[in-house]
């Protein structure tokens, strides 16, 4: 895709007050900064309880070039102001982007968590229509009836067209974003009090802790015509060993071998030499990031 320079875009995660994340928020930024990232701004909403480190921050930062800075802005979390969603955590990446009509500056908004690392394809990557990466929630036709259940009872009904499977993470023109995050909100809120108000379910069937991926999959499905599963440059795995030519956003996943957040954070890779890695390597690229940062 070629890069059109009169794009502004930003990228938007919503950082809760967990040692784990404020570790990979500095991953995500390192990244973004070993990239010297192009055009974008990363709006980063975070918990109130990480005052005491953001308070001096109170201009937007410059990164890399001068057409992208990094917005802090403090909100208090879904999960704790609503609760409806207090056991729900992942949520919150979702629904700090409900009512912030002012993101509608931005020509494109790619909507992620905060465990991502960018590559240098970003810079030259625009969407084409709303794309996603591919998810891994949906397995069964029992939980594939029952979503069509939910559906016909919010009376959102199923295309034809309809796609299964859609990733956490969403590329594209910013009105579209807000919208489907606002009916994904709604419809995780129905989940969470009917479907699974008094029991988890089971993985890998219907289970409550992919509530907001099945609420994005019908949102998405019901709110966008043109939609583009792009699995090989968005949320794209962080354990592969293929060339990093080929991907733009990686998304760390629950894996044992490399790279693994886990293992990261217990400090299993703390010995590792970074000047060995090699760059150009998709697992080694989040490794060295990860170390870097």
């Amino acid at each position: 895709m070629k890069c059109n320079t009169n794009n502004k875009r930003a990228i938007v995660a919503y950082l809760d007050y967990k040692n784990d994340q404020y570790a990979m928020f500095k991953i995500f930024l390192y990244s973004a900064e070993l990239i010297d990232i192009v055009n974008t701004d990363i709006v980063i909403f975070y918990d109130p309880s990480y005052h005491e480190i953001f308070k001096n921050y109170s201009v937007p930062i410059v990164l890399g070039n001068k057409n992208s800075k990094l917005i802090l802005i403090q909100m208090l979390s879904i999960s704790i102001s609503d609760s409806d969603f207090s056991e729900y955590l992942y949520i919150n990446s979702i629904a700090c982007l409900s009512n912030q009509h002012w993101l509608k500056r931005y020509d494109f908004i790619l909507k992620t968590d905060i465990d991502i690392v960018l590559t240098d394809n970003w810079n030259n990557y625009y969407p084409t229509g709303f794309e996603t990466g591919l998810g891994c929630y949906n397995h069964d036709n029992d939980t594939k009836q029952k979503l069509k259940q939910l559906a016909d009872r919010l009376k959102l009904p199923l295309k034809q067209t309809y796609q299964y499977n859609i990733g956490s993470s969403w590329y594209g023109k910013s009105e579209d974003i807000l919208n489907v995050a606002s009916l994904t909100v709604l419809i995780s809120r129905e989940l969470l009090v009917t479907e699974f108000k008094k029991s988890t379910g089971e993985w890998p069937g219907f289970f409550k802790g992919v509530t907001s991926l099945y609420a994005s999959e019908i949102a998405i499905n019901y709110l966008i015509d043109n939609i583009i599963i792009k699995a090989d440059h968005l949320d794209f795995p962080s354990d592969s060993t293929d060339n990093i030519v080929n991907h733009t956003h990686i998304h760390f996943v629950h894996c044992t071998d490399l790279f693994s957040k886990h293992a990261f954070l217990r400090g299993d890779y703390d010995d590792i030499d970074i000047a060995r890695l090699n760059k150009s390597i998709v697992n080694e690229y989040c490794l060295y990031c990860a170390l870097s940062s």
